[in-house]
């Protein structure tokens, strides 16, 4: 049985309504008040004054100020601007009873300083510059200490910049009393003078020596006079030991290259330290002039890891920096951007706080000018909504009644049983005869069948009233914030701690632009680990300079080849590898990536978008070329495919000239081997058009000829000289080309060696251009296939130089990128290493992209809500069970035998059959209450609804801009399964420009549509060149190069083509002009053909306004005129046969001088009667 509650039909009806009771939601409240935008405690005249207490003037803070700015600690207040303390006059004063500007008091806000002047320390004091110990005065900004002149000088009585310590006169000096730059130590006289590991250098005189009281250049040790000396107290050049005199080697340190140097593994003069490169450093890994630092990339740096001039700090980009980790000029601050910040965490000039966007200011985390106090200057803004708990009555009605039915799947059956034979009798015997035995025989009860209730029960929950609900409840209260911008250092960073600066974000303080992560100042860095970086788009820790991707490096461009937590110590010049200074150092190949120009993937190449090594040229594939865009190796010129060839477009080896086809030939468009001269077809021959082989002459055909044969020696040809077949013009040795010297198949040009070319000197096949030795080119020199442009090593790129493949651009050597020499893959910008960027300069992955999400949130959190029903547990049911049927059976005769004595039988009880008929029971049928009018069903609870989140702007981050390739692309508006770069692409694998693929090779050019295409405007597979049409599906070969064919394995201009007119409504073949009806007319409005000038009515006009055929001149009625105007009676005049298509002219019935009417055309295309002539 199944017994069902409900049904898909049924429905639980519960029909509620109520009100939200009235408050008031406040939107603005600006209370009349003196003044504009106070918030003061009492009032205030003027703008924007808070605090307690009145003020009047703009933007006070505190009782009893006027002014602008200031912020007063007392109830006396402050007069003037931005004055922070009490009782203070003038201007951005610090302190308790002072006036003038810029003085500092030295005890607390609350003790009196009695300060007078401008910008003086202390108490008690007047006039300017003045401390307890002396003057402060320097001459030059970002000092700390006194006396100084110049920048950035921690110390005092310098005269230079950047230098720590007092005395020194130059820049970058770590001691006292240096008189020079960049030394290490006290009393030297020169430059870039260090002691040892353990000491400071002392009393050198010269340039970059490592030690004490040398006198020379690049000396290590003590006492030596010379250069170069190693040890102590030499006289002379190189010597190497104790008190030596006289000339030893030109080095006298260790694996040294260049002149002069004392330490090991340095190349250049005069350096005295370990692995540098340059002259007199005598620090390690250095790249420059100078420098007694280590690993740094510039001039006289003191420093570590500096990229720029005299730093005697570390991590350092710029200049005379003496903190670290800065970016700009003179900071003795650490990890600021900008110049002479004495602070830290500073973007600007001249901020001795810490975290300061702006410029002279001595409080902290402060943006603007001049700030004394600290967070001061910062701007936050907020406007929410505030709505109150809201209550809400409820009422309603609760409709139920729910149907309860019953399926039986069949009758209730019984199957019957059977009761064996029951033996009885008794125990006495007669002897050994019982007295009596008997049987009660077997009895078999049949099958009895209960058959299912009829109808089957059934019943009801519920009634056709309803129940009333009595609720109440209570919405929020919640918060909606239409804006909510904090006040915080610098604006729009998401740093985890304060930063300055602008839109830096991730873990740790820094300053400067859009950098990532902590400790960094600069533009654009990123940092791992707590180092951070200085400089521009530096990838990794402890580094400065320009987009340099590792750990502990300088300079600019390059790149560790250990993880970035290991320090690499590179200083210079795109160096790779780890313990280098230089330029273009390679650690990995032990060689050099140096390369005149750009685009190029190699070594010493001298050009643009090489692939390979010692090339000169732009374009090659392959290695000691000269020339552009050869495939191979030591050509001396462009365009071959092969090695060792002088000329151009030679495809094979060992070819000295143009076009030819083979190997070791010398001449033009020869087509074999061992050839010399023009347009043979074979081996060995020595002449022009020659055919076979060993032949010595002109047109000659077979072996071994000498002399003069036919002016074709091949078959099929026209023109001379050519010893190919089916060819057309001069020297052609291949089959079926149209030019001069070709040696390919089909090519129609000059000097081209490979096949289907349009073009000059293409080894290349199915290219339009000149020089191009790879396939489907449409350009020049292009080494690679698919190209759109020139110089192209790669493949499939669109514009120039491009060793990659799938580049929009020029001198990409990375893959589907759009832009200019890009070396990673799908970037969009310039000079990307990394991949998958948008930008200049990144060398990291997914750099510079752009996310865009804006959306409503209402309200700000979920909002609380309360609800507390009472329904009536008062709920009727009802059922109906049916009739049971108890179907009719018959129980069988039922027997007893009884045997007497052993031998008297006979059956002594027999009952039955007897026959039950069908029994029916009427069950009752069931009705009650559940619960009582007195029950009540109570539901109450929290809950919330909301946040409700409106989406309006949603731009993922991702490569380029607008693509919504399946796979990343980068360029603009890129559509399709695949990557492609350029703009308005749709498919995978395309460069250039709004081109659509039909299949998954790829296409470079301008609106192409179809698989391996280049250029502008082709249809179908496998074409270079412009405006091509395959006849055949786009999933077939094509084969076709030039411009304007229609077909397939053509070249050339204009094959197979109809309707090809210049100028436009045009019915007919190549005219030139506009509403011509007829074909080969230069001119416009011609019916006709052949037609030279306007409104022409018939063929072969020269002229305009001529009715007829033939005439020279304008206005002739008639044909064959010569003249103007003139009227020939007896030449067939013209019947205009006008029909739904066209217009034709055909000779009619003539025209009569006195205008008889002659048979003409109506209008409907059957003959009509004319005007006269006069009337015409």
């Amino acid at each position: 049985m199944t017994l069902t509650t409900g049904s898909q039909t049924t429905a639980i009806e519960i029909s509620i309504h109520g009100a939200l009771e009235g408050r008031t939601i406040p939107i603005i409240n600006i209370a009349a008040a003196p003044g504009f935008g106070n918030s003061t405690s009492g009032p205030s005249s003027g703008f924007f004054n808070s605090g307690s207490g009145s003020s009047s003037g703009f933007g006070n803070f505190g009782a009893n100020n006027s002014g602008w700015q200031n912020f007063s600690t007392g109830v006396l207040g402050n007069s003037g601007w931005r004055n922070v303390g009490a009782l203070q006059s003038g201007v951005a004063n610090l302190g308790n009873t002072i006036s003038g500007w810029y003085n500092t008091s030295t005890v607390d806000l609350a003790g009196v300083a009695q300060v007078s002047g401008v910008a003086n320390i202390g108490t008690d004091l007047s006039g300017v510059l003045h401390s307890a110990s002396g003057t402060l005065f320097n001459a030059g900004l970002g000092n700390v200490g006194q006396l100084n002149v110049g920048w950035g000088n921690l110390g005092s009585f310098n005269i230079g910049s950047g230098n720590v310590g007092d005395y020194n006169l130059g820049s970058a000096n770590v001691g006292e009393h240096n008189l020079g730059s960049a030394n290490i130590g006290s009393a030297n006289i020169g430059f870039a003078n260090t002691g040892t590991a353990v000491v400071s250098g002392l009393d050198n005189i010269g340039i970059a020596n490592t030690g004490s009281h040398n006198l020379g250049w690049a000396n290590i040790g003590v006492g030596n006079i010379g250069l170069a000396n190693t040890g102590t107290g030499n006289i002379g050049i190189g010597l190497s030991g104790d008190h030596q005199v006289g000339f030893g080697a030109w080095n006298s340190g260790t694996d040294n290259i260049g002149l002069f140097n004392s330490g090991s593994n340095n190349v250049g003069f005069f350096n005295s330290g370990t692995a540098n490169f340059g002259i007199g450093n005598s620090g390690s890994y250095n790249t420059g002039i100078a420098n007694t630092g280590t690993t740094n990339t510039g001039w006289f740096n003191s420093g570590a890891l500096n990229t720029g001039v005299a730093n005697a700090g570390s991590y350092n980009s710029g200049w005379y920096n003496t903190g670290a980790t800065n970016t700009g000029i003179a900071n003795p601050g650490a990890h600021n951007t900008g110049w002479f910040n004495t602070g830290t965490y500073s973007t600007g000039i001249a901020n001795a706080g810490t975290l300061d966007t702006g410029a002279f200011i001595t409080g902290d985390m402060d943006n603007g000018l001049l700030w004394r106090g600290n967070s001061q200057g910062l701007y936050g803004g907020n406007y929410t909504i505030h709505v109150p708990q809201i209550p809400v009555n409820v009422n309603g009605t609760l409709f139920i009644d729910i149907p309860i039915t019953t399926v039986f799947d069949g009758n209730t059956v019984y199957s019957g049983m059977t009761i064996s034979d029951i033996p009885f009798g008794f125990t006495n015997h007669i002897g050994p005869i019982p007295a009596l035995v008997g049987t009660i025989n077997a009895l078999y009860i049949p099958q009895v069948t209960l058959a299912s209730p009829t109808p089957a029960p059934h019943g009801t929950i519920g009634s056709p009233s309803t129940l009333p609900i009595i609720g109440y409840g209570t919405i929020g209260p919640f918060d909606i914030t239409i804006f909510n911008f904090g006040m915080a250092p610098g604006y729009g960073n998401s740093t985890s701690l304060p930063s300055s600066g602008f839109f830096n974000s991730g873990i740790g303080s820094s300053s400067g632009f859009f950098n990532v992560g902590a400790n960094n100042s600069g533009w654009q860095n990123v940092s791992f680990g707590g180092l951070g970086n200085s400089g521009i788009k530096n990838w990794g820790s402890a580094l400065s300079g320009l987009a340099n991707l590792g750990n502990t490096m300088s300079g600019w461009l390059n790149t560790g080849t250990v993880d970035l937590s290991t320090p690499a110590n590179v200083s210079g010049f795109q160096n790779v590898g780890v313990n280098l200074a230089g330029f273009f150092r390679d650690y990995v190949t032990d060689a050099t990536d140096f390369n005149l120009g750009l685009g190029n993937v190699g070594n010493w190449n001298v050009g643009f978008g090489n692939i390979g090594d010692y090339n000169l040229g732009s374009g090659n594939n392959g290695s000691l070329n000269v020339g552009s865009g050869n495939i191979g190796l030591y050509n001396l010129g462009p365009g071959n495919v092969g090695n060792y060839n002088v000329g151009s477009a030679n495809l094979g080896s060992y070819n000295v000239g143009l076009g030819n086809f083979g190997a070791n030939n010398f001449g033009l468009g020869n087509f074999g081997d061992f050839n010399t001269g023009f347009g043979n077809a074979g081996d060995a021959n020595i002449g022009i058009g020659n055919s076979g082989t060993g032949n010595i002459g002109i047109g000659l055909t077979g072996t071994g000829q000498v002399g003069f044969g036919a002016l074709n020696s091949g078959s099929g040809n026209s023109g001379l000289f050519n010893s190919g077949t089916n060819n057309i013009g001069l020297f052609n040795s291949g089959t079926g080309n149209v030019g001069i010297a070709n040696s390919g198949t089909g090519n129609w040009g000059i000097g081209n060696s490979g096949h289907i070319n349009t073009g000059l000197l293409n080894a290349g096949d199915i290219n339009t251009g000149l020089i191009n030795a790879g396939n489907v080119n449409t350009g020049i020199f292009n080494a690679g296939g698919y190209n759109s442009g020139s110089f192209n090593a790669g493949s499939f790129n669109t514009l120039g130089f491009n060793a990659g493949n799938y580049n929009t651009g020029y001198l990409n050597t990375g893959d589907y990128n759009t832009g200019l020499a890009n070396s990673g893959d799908v970037d969009t910008g310039a000079f990307n290493l990394g991949s998958y960027s948008n930008g200049v300069l990144w060398r990291g992955d997914y750099q510079g992209l752009v996310a865009i999400d804006y959306e409503i949130v209402i309200p700000d959190t979920a909002i609380p809500a309360y609800l507390d029903l009472q329904v009536p547990a008062n709920l009727p049911f009802s059922a109906t069970l049916g009739t049971l049927v108890l179907d009719s059976f018959t129980l069988p005769k039922y027997t007893a035998d009884v045997k007497i004595l052993g031998f008297l039988k006979f059956e002594a009880v027999s009952v039955g059959p007897i026959t039950i008929p069908n029994i029916y029971i009427d069950l009752p049928s069931i009705a009650g209450t559940l619960g009582s009018p007195s029950s009540v069903l109570q539901l109450s609870g929290p809950g919330s609804i909301g946040p409700i989140r409106i989406p309006i702007v949603h731009i993922p981050a991702a490569p380029g801009f607008g693509n919504s390739t399946t796979v990343p692309s980068s360029g603009f508006f890129n559509t399709g399964n695949g990557s492609s770069s350029g703009i308005g692409n749709v498919g995978a694998n395309l460069s250039g420009f709004w081109n659509a693929a039909s299949g998954g090779s790829g296409i470079s050019g301008y609106k192409n549509l179809g698989d391996l295409t280049s250029g502008v405007s082709n249809f179908g597979n496998t074409i270079s060149g412009f405006l091509n049409t395959a006849t055949a599906s786009l999933a077939t070969p094509a084969d076709v190069s030039g411009i304007g064919n229609t077909g397939s394995h053509i070249s050339g201009l204009f094959n197979g083509l109809s309707n090809i007119n210049i100028g436009f409504a045009n019915h007919g073949d190549v005219n030139v002009g506009s509403g011509n009806d007829g074909s080969y007319n230069l001119g416009s409005g011609n019916v006709g053909s052949d037609n030279v000038g306007f409104g022409n009515f018939g063929d072969g006009n020269i002229g305009s306004g001529n009715w007829g055929s033939g005439n020279v001149g304008p206005g002739n009625w008639g044909s064959h005129n010569t003249g103007l105007g003139n009227l020939a009676p007896t030449t067939p005049a013209l019947e205009i046969w006008v029909t739904s298509t066209s217009v034709s002219a055909t000779p009619a019935t003539p025209i009569s001088a006195s205008g008889t009417p002659a048979a003409t055309t109506s209008a409907s295309g059957s003959p009509a009667t004319a005007k006269s002539d006069s009337a015409r």
